[in-house]
C-alpha cells in the first residue's frame, strides 16, 4: 500500500508540473493524467477490496464510472486476473461504471446542446437501462472474496494503460489521416475507442444536424464498449466471455436504430 501511495503522488506531482506539450496525436500532461487516474483507481479498488470484499467494488464501479468507465474496465480486468474469485464483483463494477458513463454523457449533451437531448436518449436510452438493471443485479446477488493485490502489479498496470493510451491516440490521429473523408460516423467511432466525452462535446458544439450528432455519440459509446471488452481480456478468456454478455450484449438493440432509422 505504501509503494502505491508514494507512485500516486509522484504520478500526481509530475501531472502537475508537466509541460503541456503536443507531441504528434498526445499531450504529455494528458498521459500522466490518465495514469494518475489508472493509479488511483487501482488504489482505492484494492483498498476496498482488502478491507470490505469484492461487493464493495461495485460501489467503486459507479464513482469511478464517473471519471471513466474505461479506467475502471482496465482496473477490473488487473484485479481479476490476480484474484479470479472476485469476478462477480468486478462485472458488477464493469456494469455500473458503464450506466454512469452514458449518464455522464446524458449530462454533457443536457449542458452543451440540449436540443440533442431526445435524440441521443432514443439511441442509448435501451443500453443504459439494461446497464442500470445490471447494477442492481449485481448489488443483490452474493458476491464473496478478500485480497490485496501486490503493488507491482497495480503500478504496472497504471504505466502499461498510459503506453496503450499513446499507441492508440497516435494510430487514430493516423487512420484518421488517411479514411477522414468517410465523415463524421467514422471520427465518432474511432474516436469512441479513447475518449467519449471529448467526442460528445466536440458534436455538441458544432453546427451538425441533431440526427448526425445523436447517431455519433451512439457510435463513439459502442465503439468504447467494444475496447472495454477488449481490455477485459487482461482478465483471462473466462472472464471476457462474461463481460462480453455485460458489454455488448446491452448495446446491440441499439445497432438497428443507428442503421435503419
Amino acid at each position: 500500500m505504501k509503494k502505491d501511495l508514494l507512485f500516486l503522488v509522484i504520478v500526481f506531482i509530475s501531472y502537475l508540473f508537466s509541460p503541456s506539450i503536443q507531441i504528434y496525436a498526445f499531450n504529455i500532461k494528458n498521459v500522466f493524467f490518465v495514469i494518475f487516474i489508472i493509479a488511483f483507481i487501482n488504489f482505492v479498488g484494492n483498498l476496498l477490496l482488502k478491507y470490505f470484499g469484492a461487493k464493495s467494488l461495485i460501489l467503486l464501479g459507479i464513482t469511478g464510472g464517473i471519471v471513466s468507465s474505461t479506467a475502471v474496465t482496465l482496473s477490473m480486468s488487473s484485479l481479476v486476473k490476480e484474484n479470479p474469485g472476485i469476478s462477480k464483483g468486478a462485472l458488477g463494477a464493469i456494469a455500473s461504471a458503464t450506466w454512469m458513463r452514458n449518464l455522464r454523457v446524458l449530462l454533457l449533451v443536457l449542458i452543451f446542446n440540449v436540443l440533442a437531448i431526445r435524440k441521443v436518449a432514443f439511441y442509448i436510452f435501451i443500453p443504459t437501462f439494461l446497464f442500470w438493471i445490471l447494477t442492481i443485479y449485481f448489488l443483490r446477488i452474493k458476491v464473496e472474496g478478500k485480497t490485496e493485490i501486490p503493488s507491482e502489479t497495480i503500478i504496472k498496470e497504471a504505466l502499461f494503460f498510459g503506453l496503450i493510451y499513446i499507441i492508440v491516440k497516435t494510430a487514430l490521429k493516423f487512420l484518421y489521416s488517411l479514411f477522414g473523408n468517410l465523415g463524421v460516423y467514422l471520427t465518432a467511432f474511432l474516436t469512441g475507442f479513447t475518449d467519449v466525452d471529448a467526442l460528445t462535446i466536440s458534436l455538441c458544439t458544432s453546427n451538425f444536424p441533431l440526427e448526425v450528432i445523436a447517431k455519433g455519440i451512439a457510435l463513439a459509446i459502442f465503439s468504447n464498449d467494444l475496447i472495454k471488452w477488449a481490455y477485459t481480456l487482461l482478465g483471462g478468456k473466462d472472464f471476457a466471455k462474461e463481460t462480453w454478455k455485460i458489454l455488448i450484449l446491452p448495446n446491440l438493440p441499439m445497432l438497428p436504430l443507428i442503421i435503419f432509422h
